[in-house]
């Protein structure tokens, strides 16, 4: 990815080398501003599925060239790539990692791309996606992936092929539901219903992030009378059952996306929130 070399002009550096406090080449989605933020943590997980995006550059796009830490300017050394015309890069990742969709408008999962898609690279330049290959791996394999302060996003790719704009939310958190980010693509999702559990404030209830995508497609989301069945359950002290119910719902709406293991880590670590709630999972 691009980050900050020690002469505070960019450089290309391996996923697994980054540590926390390096700074690497952002960008707010909202407003389209560039800059270095720095990484704030880091995750590393097994993953025994690999997607293998290959793109092409857009005609008329060219690199970002290596840009100071301190003002933002394009610096001599390393400079702009030559004309992007024809340039062809690849990328290797998890399926759930997002990357922007200049075609949809949207954050798209990366086993979710589509051949033609449209990317965003940095400099507000463009690729396309030319092949999405699936790998299921026999053995699994460390992934690596981190936090960005402020804007969670940073650029994977070459100075020859572009810089492809992707988000730091590969891996979607569970815990309390005040914890966890939100952006207008990532949304919170609370397990149980919010309005079905009565032992803590919205704050301090177990949740999840989910994609806005699949979270409005949760029976909860808008249906009263699944979220009346939840809270049965609990009034009955049925915890166990109802934990299961909406987990077994978020699952659902996973296989529906493509994605079956998508919020496996978000749920595992909600439970161990709930755990420590000390809310009653054993009944």
């Amino acid at each position: 990815m691009l980050s900050a070399g020690e002469d505070s002009t960019t450089t290309a550096t391996n996923i697994e080398d980054i540590e926390v406090g390096d700074l690497v080449w952002a960008r707010n989605e909202s407003t389209g501003e560039e800059g270095f933020k720095p990484v704030v943590r880091l995750f590393h997980k097994s993953a025994d599925t690999l997607v293998h995006l290959s793109y092409r550059r857009e005609p008329g796009a060219r690199g970002t060239g290596a840009r100071s830490a301190s003002d933002g300017s394009d610096s001599e050394e390393g400079g702009d790539a030559e004309d992007g015309d024809g340039q062809s890069g690849s990328i290797s990742g998890t399926t759930e990692h997002p990357f922007w969709s200049v075609t949809r408008n949207n954050w798209v999962p990366m086993g979710e791309l589509k051949a033609g898609e449209r990317l965003l690279l940095a400099g507000s330049q463009t690729a396309t996606a030319t092949a999405i290959r699936i790998e299921h791996l026999a053995t699994p394999v460390t992934v690596f992936n981190f936090e960005v302060a402020d804007w969670h996003t940073y650029h994977v790719g070459t100075n020859d092929t572009g810089w492809v704009f992707v988000h730091n939310k590969c891996v979607f958190r569970g815990g309390a539901f005040r914890d966890l980010a939100k952006s207008g693509r990532i949304h919170r999702h609370h397990l149980p219903a919010n309005k079905a559990i009565h032992v803590t404030t919205r704050g301090e209830g177990p949740a999840i992030q989910m994609l806005k995508s699949d979270h409005i497609n949760t029976s909860s989301y808008g249906s009263p009378d699944y979220v009346q069945r939840i809270e049965k359950l609990l009034n009955k002290d049925q915890w166990r059952k109802a934990f299961a119910m909406e987990i077994r719902d978020v699952r659902r709406v996973a296989r529906e996306s493509a994605n079956p293991r998508r919020y496996n880590s978000a749920i595992r670590e909600m439970m161990a929130y709930s755990r420590k709630l000390g809310l009653p999972l054993g009944r």
